[in-house]
Parts: structure tokens; C-alpha cells; sequence
């Protein structure tokens, strides 16, 4: 086995935070100590959580409705895509991968060997799940399908009776449905989905508070499925990192507790900034999108052909402003845009954007 490197994370770690404008960033704004309210008390270092903190495994299956020996803690959903696909996968087992796609969850597979197929989920048709073009694909030797939902890059959310037809089909052909959820929470204008898990027992969700809860730097997820599969995870955990950090754990615990109120605030400020994003891509006759149900990022489609990774570089070398290039994604011609972070850097990024996209084309004219 060789590990392929991830691009996607590669160039993430070399530019966010390096520009003036950073747009790439799929988190809500951060939260701070002071907002959770922490006390000495919740900052110890050690205590019991050799198989995850028993306090805070029974707070996530309290939330969800599950059992506590169907919830693996995880350091981070990163981990947990790791652990799940150690777990299910070896070299030429086959998996579906929708696409556009997030790209750990293709590489990692890719790395151990899998059989690596793709769904497409065109963005003619808005990033949905095609159940036609899924039956297709979908075959007896299919062991797992990888979704993401909210859709990672696109935001779009896959309802639950669609998703439930999913689960369906992959059980008549004995796959498991892998769902990583990080987005879930944060639906717009109705109810979040439930976790797939809670559609089908065989389903495994992952999830985390990184994204729309702005607790990146804990770095702890979670994973829902069957107790079997919790087993075989635990045991491929043992060989990774044994367990997780107690302080981030006990942190996470006092987050669990009021993460209500911590995803009415995460409202607030998608709230005042979705509108802003909107307005801009109206504006525009050189973009195009599907728009988001819900999340922190949109998809923007470049027209008229423009390369997105040969404009994401002139965009941030002479206007300072950060945004993703749909070629991690597995879409050439698209950006993915944050819209998570504070007002005014998403108006004047916006504006950025704007300035550079009429440039590059003024640019492209005389050249051309």
C-alpha cells in the first residue's frame, strides 16, 4: 500500500490564512473559549476515555437516538473517514463515489487499492442523486457507497426519502452506505436530514463540530453505525492512534451541551452572509449555481470556459483573495466559495472576485 498525497489538503495547509480575503475556508467563524463558557473544571487533561469519554459518548447517542456502543469518537471527521475506510475496504474491493467528491474520500480508498467507480451528480441537474443512474451503477460486487450530505462542495442536501431509496437499493445489493455529515446540521429552510445511520441500521454517518459549529481546533468527530462495524473500527483505531485527547473530549462535552444555541449563532451568520453571495452571483452573467440548502459554501460555475485553477492563482496573487478551485473537487470550471466567515471579508472577497473574473476576460480578449 502507498498513500497517494491529497492535493486538496496539501495546498489547503500552504495558502489558508495567507491572504487577505480568504474565501476558501468551509468553517463558520470560530468560536471562542469565552463563548462556550468553559470553566477550569472542563480543561483537565486526563481522566477516563479509553474507549472515548463515556459523558460524551452518551451526550451524541442521547442527540441522535442511538445507543452508546453505536458511537466511535474520532479525532476529527478526517479520522473518521480513515477508520471507516481501513474498516471496509482492501485492495479490489469496489466502491461508488459520488463526484464531485471530496477528495479523502477518494484517495484514501485509491491508496489501499479499491476499486474506485464514480456517481455522478452533474451540475445540470443541481448536484443531485440520480436513483436511475445509481441503480445502474450500483452492482453485487459494489461494497460500500461514499456520499456526502450536506454535498461537499455544492451544499446541496439530499432528502431523507431519496436518501432513504439509497439506503434501500445498497441493501437488496449488500453495500454499505457511508455518509460523511459535517454539514448536516446547518440546513436554511426546513428540517435537517436525520443521519443516515438513523435510515438504515447498516448505514454508517460520520460527522464532526468543525464545520458549522466553528470548532475546527478541537479536531473531534464522531462516527454512528452497528456495533459490529464499531468493533472492527476500534481495533483499526488501536493501530492509529490508541484513543483521543481527554481535554478536547471534555471541550467537546460542554459544546454538546448547548449546541443549540451554538447553531442558532452559526444561523446568524449565514444568515446575514448567504443574502450577501446571493446578490453577487445575480449580478454576475459570467457565473453560474446551484443554490446551497444549507451549509457554509457554494459552487460557483465559471463560464465562457475559464479554468479554474489558472484563475484561483491570478485571483490570489494580484487581488489577495483565497478561493478553492473545483479541480480538487473533480470540477474544472467551478469555485467553491466560504461563506461562513466575517461580513465584510466575504463583501469585499466578493468584490475581488468580481474585479478579477472582468480582468481575466479583458485579459483573455487582447490575447486571444
Amino acid at each position: 500500500m502507498q498513500f497517494q498525497p491529497i492535493g486538496y489538503l496539501e495546498w489547503m495547509k500552504d495558502h489558508f490564512g495567507r491572504y487577505k480575503f480568504d474565501l476558501a475556508n468551509s468553517s463558520v467563524r470560530p468560536l471562542t473559549p469565552a463563548d462556550l463558557g468553559l470553566t477550569p473544571k472542563d480543561l483537565e487533561f486526563t481522566g477516563e476515555n479509553y474507549h472515548g469519554h463515556p459523558a460524551l459518548l452518551k451526550a451524541i447517542a442521547d442527540r441522535y437516538g442511538v445507543s452508546p456502543a453505536n458511537v466511535v469518537l474520532t479525532d476529527g471527521a478526517s479520522m473518521g473517514i480513515a477508520l471507516v475506510a481501513f474498516a471496509l475496504l482492501e485492495q479490489g474491493t469496489q466502491l461508488l463515489l459520488e463526484a464531485p467528491n471530496y477528495e479523502p474520500l477518494y484517495r484514501l480508498p485509491a491508496s489501499i487499492g479499491a476499486d474506485v467507480r464514480i456517481l455522478e451528480r452533474p451540475f445540470e441537474k443541481g448536484f443531485q442523486v440520480d436513483l436511475e443512474s445509481f441503480q445502474r451503477r450500483i452492482s453485487r460486487d459494489t461494497r460500500a457507497v461514499w456520499l456526502t450530505n450536506l454535498h461537499n462542495p455544492s451544499g446541496v442536501m439530499t432528502d431523507p426519502e431519496k436518501l432513504r431509496a439509497v439506503c434501500q437499493v445498497a441493501r437488496d445489493h449488500g453495500t454499505t452506505v457511508v455518509c460523511s455529515e459535517v454539514f448536516r446540521d446547518l440546513v436554511f429552510e426546513r428540517e435537517a436530514p436525520a443521519p443516515v445511520f438513523k435510515l438504515e441500521p447498516s448505514a454508517v454517518s460520520i460527522a464532526s463540530l468543525s464545520k458549522v459549529y466553528g470548532l475546527d481546533g478541537l479536531r473531534v468527530g464522531w462516527i454512528l453505525c452497528n456495533e459490529d462495524l464499531a468493533r472492527r473500527i476500534e481495533i483499526v483505531r488501536n493501530h492509529l492512534s490508541v484513543m483521543g485527547s481527554f481535554l478536547c473530549e471534555q471541550v467537546t462535552l460542554v459544546a454538546f451541551r448547548q449546541l443549540d444555541r451554538l447553531l442558532a449563532r452559526s444561523r446568524g451568520i449565514v444568515s446575514e452572509n448567504l443574502p450577501i453571495l446571493r446578490e453577487f452571483v445575480d449580478q454576475r452573467e459570467d457565473l453560474d449555481w446551484v443554490p446551497p440548502d444549507g451549509g457554509t459554501m457554494a459552487f460557483l460555475h465559471l463560464r465562457s470556459g475559464v479554468s479554474s485553477w489558472d484563475f484561483t492563482k491570478f485571483l490570489h496573487d494580484r487581488y489577495s483573495t483565497l478561493v478553492t478551485p473545483g479541480d480538487f473537487f473533480w470540477a474544472k470550471g467551478f469555485v467553491r466559495v466560504g461563506f461562513g466567515g466575517d461580513r465584510e471579508v466575504l463583501r469585499n472577497g466578493l468584490k475581488n472576485l468580481g474585479d478579477a473574473l472582468t480582468e481575466w476576460r479583458r485579459i483573455r480578449h487582447v490575447t486571444g
